[in-house]
C-alpha cells in the first residue's frame, strides 16, 4: 500500500454552488505531505504509514485523476464546490493464512478513501481513510492477535502542494 496517505486535489469546473468559482487545480507533479492521525478505531501499533511522497494530477470535467506513482492504480475523484472525494483510492484484500504462516486464518478487505478541500489552485488539505474489515472463521483470533476489533479505520489529514509553487 504504497503511499496509502498520499493525495489530493480538485477539480475542473467554472462555477460552484452559491455562484462561487471553483478552483481548477494545477495539472502535473504534486508533493504530499502526511499529517497527524484524527481516528484509530484499529490501535495497530505502529500505525501504518507509507510517509511524504510525489503524485500526478490531471483535470477532467467533474473531477480529476491521480496517479500515485507508486505501482498502484490510477484513481478518480470527484469534486462539488470545492471539496472533493476520491471513494477508491485503494482497495486490498490480505489473506491472513499465507501472511502468517498459517497461524491465523481470515481475510481482511482494506478500502482507502480521501475527502478534502482544495484551498488554492497549487495546494489542497483533507483526511484519507482506511476501513478494514475481516471475513473468515478466524477473524475473532485475528481481532486478538492484532488486539483490535473488526471492522475498524485509522484516518490521518494530509496536504498536498503543486511542485512549481
Amino acid at each position: 500500500m504504497k503511499r496509502v496517505f498520499l493525495a489530493t486535489l480538485a477539480t475542473f469546473g467554472l462555477v460552484g454552488c452559491g455562484g462561487g468559482v471553483l478552483i481548477v487545480p494545477l495539472v502535473g507533479a504534486w508533493e504530499f505531505t502526511e499529517g497527524t492521525i484524527v481516528t484509530d478505531t484499529c490501535k495497530i501499533t505502529p500505525v501504518p504509514s507509507e510517509g511524504n511522497g510525489t503524485f500526478q494530477l490531471a483535470t477532467k470535467v467533474g473531477g480529476f485523476t491521480i496517479d500515485p506513482q507508486d505501482g498502484s492504480p490510477l484513481f478518480d475523484c470527484a469534486q462539488v464546490g470545492n471539496t472533493y472525494t476520491c471513494p477508491s483510492r485503494l482497495s486490498a484484500t490480505v489473506d491472513l493464512g499465507a501472511q502468517s504462516g498459517g497461524l491465523l486464518s481470515g481475510t481482511l478487505k482494506v478500502n482507502v478513501k480521501l475527502g478534502g478541500s482544495l484551498t488554492t489552485d497549487s495546494a489542497t488539505t483533507g483526511v484519507e481513510t482506511a476501513d478494514v474489515s475481516c471475513e473468515g472463521s478466524g477473524c475473532s483470533a485475528a481481532a486478538s492477535y492484532f488486539s483490535t476489533a473488526f471492522p475498524c479505520m485509522v484516518s490521518r489529514n494530509y496536504a498536498a502542494n503543486h511542485l512549481t509553487r
